[in-house]
């Protein structure tokens, strides 16, 4: 079962079908070595994103890597390992992403403080409505 999380199943609504689609000739590792790849790339253009457009496609580009990496990770698990360690397996691929998530939101305020405080926000900031400096 996939989290609550309104942005993860909305992402994957979208892109698995069509990731399915287009990746079925692919082996299951070229496939994780891709989305891992399309996540990092996205997740670098949010980065070093000059306005909330960029950020914005950034975001978009991540998802698509995200929304590879999920259902490619439970079937290569499901698929490589014996019946006895498949459950493990899966509750290791869900535990991850909720515990990621737990810690990502837990950080936000944290990480964000620290940014504003040294101007890393300046530029995506400035480009949003009620934000401008």
């Amino acid at each position: 079962m996939i989290d609550n999380n309104p942005e993860l199943k909305g992402r994957m609504t979208v892109f698995a079908p069509l990731n399915a689609w287009m990746f079925k000739a692919m082996s299951g590792h070229n496939v994780q070595i891709l989305s891992v790849s399309i996540f990092i790339i996205g997740n670098l253009i949010c980065a070093i994103a000059p306005n909330f457009l960029t950020l914005a496609a950034g975001r978009v580009i991540s998802a698509y890597g995200a929304a590879m990496f999920t259902p490619s990770a439970t079937a290569l698990a499901v698929e490589l390992l014996p019946p006895a360690r498949k459950g493990f397996a899966l509750s290791l691929i869900f535990g991850g992403m909720t515990v990621s998530q737990v810690a990502g939101v837990a950080s936000l305020p944290q990480a964000g403080s620290r940014m504003l405080s040294a101007g890393a926000s300046h530029s995506v900031s400035s480009s949003l409505p009620g934000f401008s400096h």
